[in-house]
């Protein structure tokens, strides 16, 4: 799903800008401002990941839960494939990617994920690095090459992710801060 020229007006506070400063409202032209739209994405990405090695990943609100999940799975999977993303901490939270992609409106990336946690066997990838990254060794090479196909399948990018997490964070109060 693209959005083409679509206005939104999103409430930024707290989390963005800190809760010292007033609130501001952005208006976002998507599709001819893109520039304004990966500001926006960056600026709640700081805080966001300030917050999550702060307090934790448990401690986040769903809003900041569904944004960690989505903004890195795209960033590990397009820097170094699904074999980065596992290896690395985002694959911590890769059995809640799936919901967190569904609920920005994203079936088709969900489904890529869910059969790259399948991978893992019935339990899915371990939340714990080491245990993941022992789990990751030791796959078939047959599911090695499943991992590998399911890049090719996501970089096809059927779905805007970097707009839908926009939309998704325009729907929802953005997270005061903590």
């Amino acid at each position: 799903m693209r959005l083409q020229t679509t206005i939104l007006t999103l409430a930024v506070t707290g989390l963005i800008y800190g809760c010292d400063k007033p609130s501001r409202n952005l208006a976002i032209e998507m599709g001819d401002n893109n520039e304004a739209q990966e500001k926006l994405l960056f600026d709640y990405a700081d805080v966001a990941f300030d917050r999550l090695a702060k307090v934790g990943y448990d401690e986040l609100d769903s809003i900041e839960k569904v944004f960690v999940c989505v903004w890195s799975l795209e960033g590990e999977v397009n820097n170094g494939g699904f074999e980065q993303y596992y290896f690395n901490t985002s694959g911590d939270w890769a059995i809640d990617t799936p919901n967190a992609l569904l609920a920005i409106g994203v079936t088709h990336t969900a489904a890529i994920v869910n059969r790259g946690n399948a991978l893992f066997g019935d339990s899915g990838p371990s939340p714990d690095s080491n245990t993941r990254q022992n789990q990751l060794d030791g796959l078939s090479e047959s599911a090695q090459n499943q991992l590998n196909s399911l890049d090719n399948e996501f970089y096809r990018y059927t779905d805007d992710l970097s707009a839908l997490l926009v939309v998704f964070l325009s729907r929802h109060q953005t997270p005061e801060a903590k």
